[in-house]
């Protein structure tokens, strides 16, 4: 067996029922010239298997150490089959993008067994009315435990099913082997009970810290409508954007990056979205995403070795902007924030995330429900991530992708995750919401709203400069 990474264990420990740290990846098809569709799934079973060998984490199921305290490991599942992993759906009629949505939304709701590898992947069809896919058409959805791979790896593992994918080199730092000895494992676990009860300690003092007012690492943050506990069901909703305008706003504020063009249209969004639900535009204060970033860089390791951590990135907070600020104004203050952000993360490292997983989720639960005592939040009130997909366009036996996103999961606290998708020449964010927390279709539409002001605010800027020439 193989010893987990910390944040990989701490991604499994945070389980709950209805509430398991899922990413999902889809993918929509054009039809394939010859074969039917059980052909495409019995093409993917054996993908899936010729794969398995050369990916680990395909075949392995996570195991709970004893005790039950410390790091989990990873067990080789020898009599597991890919084709338990692959099923079959049909969206409903009239098969459009909500329809697709919907489905996805659903399939994110069931739960991936513990008892096997962490891993579903599903063949949907039904996809007859969605702008730029053909009729016959389908969808591979993909979906894998967040304990297993990070935003990065997963999409890796995907790309890896399609014609001529080769791994890619240049991703991750040198791979970290997790010792998993038998005469040192007692031993290691005897001394993470002895971590686990120092610091309960620590989280127990947090927390009256907290109540008394205060913050833990650094300070909490206001509590929003968004930032309850979350509950068994599920919304989806994708919205895309021309990549040619989010060139344009990243142009107008030097030094801008498109993420945090993407990182402004998600501020702006939930603003007018918390305005129109209150009529109050003025008393809304500023919201912090929480933004991963990749740590995966310098190195030629293959990133799915099954020797490295699943997950490698940093965490790091960032204000979306004061409500009230213009939107250009608001994409400047964004840019500063995120420089100095990642000016910090140490790229190739573990970031200081080599920490025993009990005790960070004991000292997380304690100071999440003191915090939610006195109306606050730890962290941020939302996830904003972002996973860049292939520059060229790939296919499946000769079907072409023609279009690719996927999501990052939800969890108590934060009931909404936008998740920026890039294939080719198509810009999507997909938004991921608890459907009793939110609107999804008010949501949405203030999402876009924000990007056609940052959009018009731009070609502002531009007819000003113009007419001073």
């Amino acid at each position: 067996m193989l010893r987990m990474s910390s944040l990989d264990s701490l991604m499994l420990y945070r389980d709950r029922r209805g509430a398991q740290r899922q990413i999902a990846y889809v993918g929509l098809y054009e039809p394939h010239p010859s074969k039917s569709i059980d052909e495409v799934v019995e093409l993917l079973v054996d993908r899936l298997t010729d794969l398995s060998g050369e990916i680990p984490i395909l075949t392995r199921r996570p195991v709970t150490p004893r005790f039950g305290v410390g790091r989990a490991y990873w067990k080789d599942v020898t009599d597991w089959s890919p084709a338990v992993g692959v099923g079959r759906g049909r969206v409903p009629d009239p098969g459009g993008w909500t329809e697709l949505c919907d489905y996805v939304a659903e399939l994110h709701t069931r739960e991936i067994p513990l008892t096997g590898p962490l891993w579903r992947l599903d063949v949907v069809t039904g996809l007859d009315n969605i702008d730029g896919i053909p009729s016959g058409g389908f969808a591979v959805v993909f979906r894998v435990h967040h304990a297993a791979v990070d935003g990065g790896f997963g999409l890796e593992i995907l790309k890896r099913l399609h014609d001529g994918a080769r791994p890619e080199r240049g991703l991750v730092g040198s791979p970290t082997p997790r010792s998993d000895a038998e005469h040192r494992r007692a031993r290691e676990d005897f001394r993470a009970l002895i971590q686990e009860l120092r610091t309960l300690g620590s989280g127990l003092a947090g927390s009256l810290k907290i109540l008394a007012g205060g913050g833990i690492f650094g300070t909490t943050v206001e509590r929003t409508e968004m930032n309850s506990t979350v509950t068994h069901e599920r919304t989806v909703r994708v919205c895309h954007f021309p990549y040619q305008d989010i060139r344009a706003v990243r142009r107008a504020v030097p030094g801008a990056t498109v993420n945090d063009v993407f990182l402004a249209v998600v501020g702006a969004g939930m603003d007018r979205y918390r305005s129109g639900r209150t009529n109050k535009h003025t008393d809304l204060r500023a919201l912090t995403t929480c933004m991963p970033v990749s740590i995966a860089q310098g190195c030629t390791a293959d990133p799915l070795d099954g020797q490295s951590s699943a997950n490698q990135f940093a965490i790091r907070f960032i204000s979306l902007g004061e409500p009230a600020s213009r939107p250009l104004d608001r994409l400047a203050s964004i840019r500063d924030w995120t420089a100095e952000a990642k000016s910090t993360v140490k790229f190739g490292s573990d970031d200081g995330h080599d920490l025993l997983p009990g005790p960070l989720e004991w000292n997380y639960r304690l100071n999440v429900r003191a915090a939610a005592r006195v109306g606050h939040v730890l962290g941020g009130h939302t996830v904003t991530t972002n996973v860049p997909g292939p520059r060229d366009n790939i296919s499946l036996d000769g079907c072409k992708c023609i279009r690719l996103f996927g999501f990052a999961p939800i969890y108590d606290g934060v009931g909404v995750v936008h998740t920026m998708s890039s294939y080719g020449d198509d810009v999507s964010l997909t938004i991921l919401a608890d459907p009793t927390i939110i609107d999804i279709e008010e949501y949405a539409s203030s999402i876009q709203r924000a990007f056609f002001d940052l959009a018009d605010a731009t070609a502002d800027v531009g007819a000003g400069q113009a007419d001073r020439r």
